[in-house]
């Protein structure tokens, strides 16, 4: 439960700076000026946020059904990411934005690195034929999607 206090402290703190930051947006435009002078919209780290809390709801409900966290993290953005589907917009707009497409290539990259070093080839070598057949499909069907 301590975990799930942990989300919710994180997704409270990234919300507190979304809004000061739209807050010093805002108040720098009313005075005539250009705003912050930084790239990164609030209504972003807002949606960061939001994912990071869906996440971290899916890891913690996965976890509790038996199944690897990560399981649940991937389901919970997989559902994010079909909310396009039923017309929500904003959705759409992250998918354009920069700053979350570099974040997704990162979190991409460390998902990888961590699943390396989880990664044993003494259990693979004991399943043999059935584990080099699943990481060659892995691997080649890709390309054909």
């Amino acid at each position: 439960m301590s975990r799930l206090l942990k989300g919710r402290n994180i997704l409270l703190a990234a919300a507190c700076f979304a809004l000061a930051a739209w807050w010093g947006e805002s108040r720098a435009e009313a005075a005539g000026g250009e705003g912050a002078g930084h790239g990164l919209d609030p209504f972003v780290l807002l949606s960061i946020a939001l994912m990071l809390f869906v996440a971290k709801i899916g890891g913690e409900l996965f976890s509790r059904l038996r199944q690897p966290a990560v399981l649940g993290e991937l389901v919970g953005g997989i559902a994010l990411g079909g909310l396009a589907l039923f017309g929500v917009a904003w959705v759409e707009q992250l998918r354009a934005d920069a700053v979350v497409a570099a974040l997704a290539e990162i979190g991409v990259i460390i998902l990888l690195f961590e699943v390396g070093l989880e990664s044993n080839l003494a259990e693979m070598l004991e399943v043999g034929w059935s584990s080099l057949l699943v990481a060659a499909l892995g691997v080649v069907a890709p390309f054909f999607l």
